[in-house]
């Protein structure tokens, strides 16, 4: 062991090698009591070491399944356990998805066997405050009886005195944080019964400032020829190996060209990082696969400014090693950061029946990438983490026909209060997660794209429109707007959409074809589809359990799948003018 390596901490370049294999470990000690020695031998052997690293390799993952298992044991170690795994060479990113596995697959605390004698009745079920002024708390009351029960605010922006009610109307006292900077909270306020009966009061309220401008991602700027000539304040420059009166390098260029610029790399491969630290505009010469850029052991292009515009040319990973613990193309300036959601609506009415596509009110920072390839992986087994990483708190990024192939961990992560845009564009599947992950109160909106699994959760908003996809998960208050999708299973998951503690997903003139369960709700989560089509989903077209709640109106069904499955006495099913194509109407089917 070499003596710079601290007693007791994995060398990085083991680490790096085992990340792979920590999702299955996060999987193993959220189903099972204790990870068994001999299991983690097998997860051990699918990771190409030396036989003389196979024994840290065995400790090391035992060590990040006992992390683990306190998440499962007690959820306030949450952000504890992420750092203990950060501390032992894990990314941060690869870190907190391990967590969220444990804590999404962990079963709710309230004992279902208390009876509950009385319903829970609140006087309202929506808390919509209007606009008020930056800076200024909101304060609201309601009234609840039934239970006995207790208080879960959606988030930490959300006080509610008392935390819990009883049979006799209790007034609570509500307080919500403005969020800075101002913007619109949207969140909830969950009353829980002894017995696990759950009624949600969605809250809403707008915090006006007039002097944010809204984050709009300006368009990529115009491709122009090398002979038109540019004054000062644009100047062009251009990198070409083979020319020596140009720059030989894109590092080189960025070096020499003011804020502001343009910078023209002509066809080539560019084995470099390249670190982009203030505004600038590069672009490839030609077709994207005639510029390429190599990514070894860090981060292709590291974007860490505004007013940044990337087109025209591919970056590749040439990784030597299982997982690169680095992003093709970083977005940001801060690490990982947890604050407020902040939201605004383009629509006044912010109904689920209303699914508007969302925008922030954040200042504008902007970067935008055109006509991009990401290409994660380097050779079977070698990868970088993710394709791209957006992680600044406000930071607006627009994507225009990228493609994404196999992230280690992911093609697209936003987290951290980012937003990302998509129009037209594909992400395949990251290796052994999701293609798009929106976390820890960010937003993405897609148009007119292709991707294959996507999940959101922590507060997080994802709007989508005329898009093909397989799979899409809504954990933990992660939120959902679907208009004009299209769901098939191509690569078999058993479920077109997943919607489980506190998740709630909006879906409207959407298709779901093929799979076994078409849509599974429980556990808190909440699904209302409108004019919905149903095909060859073999169990059911929804399965509401544990909790769940849907709304389906107008929707249609196919003999192929079976209306709507519900656990006994555990949910909330509203239908309404829903029928077969054989013009039977729809009911319920309870599962005793």
């Amino acid at each position: 062991m070499s003596s710079a390596n601290p007693r007791g901490s994995p060398p990085a370049a083991l680490a790096g090698r085992l990340v792979m294999a920590l999702s299955h470990v996060a999987d193993l000690v959220a189903t099972e009591e204790a990870v068994e020695e001999t299991t983690v031998e097998v997860l051990v052997l699918g990771v190409d070491l030396e036989d003389a690293e196979a024994g840290a390799a065995k400790a090391e993952l035992g060590r990040w399944a006992r992390i683990l298992a306190q998440v499962r044991d007690n959820q306030r170690t949450a952000q504890v356990a992420v750092g203990a795994l950060v501390l032992r060479g894990v990314p941060q990113a690869s870190a907190q998805l391990a967590v969220d596995t444990v804590l999404q697959r962990t079963q709710s605390d309230v004992p279902a066997s208390e009876i509950c004698d009385t319903p829970i009745v609140s006087d309202v079920t929506e808390l919509f405050l209007g606009e008020l002024p930056a800076d200024t708390p909101a304060d609201a009351t309601i009234t609840v009886r039934g239970g006995p029960g207790r208080v879960l605010p959606g988030s930490d922006a959300i006080t509610v005195t008392p935390q819990q009610f009883g049979p006799a109307p209790t007034p609570l006292t509500v307080r919500i944080t403005p969020p800075t900077p101002p913007g619109l909270i949207w969140d909830r306020i969950t009353l829980v019964s002894t017995s696990g009966e759950r009624v949600v009061v969605d809250v809403a309220g707008r915090w006006v400032d007039s002097t944010n401008d809204e984050c709009t991602p300006p368009p990529a700027p115009p491709r122009q020829s090398p002979s038109i000539a540019t004054s000062e304040s644009a100047r062009e420059l251009f990198v070409d190996p083979t020319d020596r009166t140009s720059y030989q390098s894109i590092t080189a260029a960025l070096a020499a060209a003011p804020p502001e610029s343009r910078v023209t790399v002509r066809p080539g491969v560019y084995p470099e990082q390249v670190e982009i630290s203030r505004p600038v505009s590069i672009t490839g010469d030609g077709a994207r696969d005639h510029v390429v850029i190599e990514a070894v052991d860090g981060a292709g292009i590291a974007i860490h400014c505004e007013n940044t515009h990337v087109s025209h040319l591919t970056v590749r990973s040439v990784s030597r090693s299982p997982v690169i613990p680095a992003a093709l193309i970083d977005i940001g300036r801060d690490p990982y950061c947890d604050i407020g959601a902040v939201w605004d609506s383009t629509e006044a009415d912010l109904h689920w029946s209303l699914p508007a596509p969302m925008t922030s009110t954040l200042p504008n920072p902007t970067v935008s990438l055109l006509d991009c390839a990401l290409i994660g992986r380097a050779a079977e087994g070698r990868y970088h983490e993710f394709c791209i990483e957006i992680r600044d708190q406000g930071r607006c990024v627009s994507l225009e026909n990228c493609e994404f192939e196999i992230g280690g961990n992911g093609d697209l992560v936003v987290i951290g209060g980012a937003h990302a845009q998509l129009q037209a564009c594909t992400l395949s599947a990251g290796r052994a997660t999701d293609s798009l992950w929106v976390c820890r109160n960010s937003s993405a909106s897609a148009r007119a794209s292709d991707i294959r699994s996507v999940r959101v959760e922590r507060t997080s908003w994802l709007d989508l429109d005329d898009c093909l996809i397989e799979q899409l998960k809504a954990f933990i208050s992660g939120r959902a707007a679907l208009v004009d999708c299209l769901f098939t299973s191509i690569q078999g998951y058993s479920h077109a959409l997943e919607v489980e503690r506190g998740g709630l997903i909006n879906m409207s003139n959407c298709s779901i074809e093929g799979y076994i369960c078409g849509v599974d709700v429980g556990n808190g989560g909440s699904v209302h589809a409108s004019n919905a089509r149903f095909i060859s989903n073999r169990l059911a077209g929804v399965r509401v359990s544990k909790g769940g709640a849907a709304e389906l109106v107008d929707c249609l069904f196919t003999p192929q799948s079976p209306g709507v499955l519900e656990d006994k006495d555990t949910n909330m099913v509203s239908i309404r003018n829903c029928r077969t194509t054989k013009g039977r109407r729809v009911r319920s089917r309870i599962r005793h």
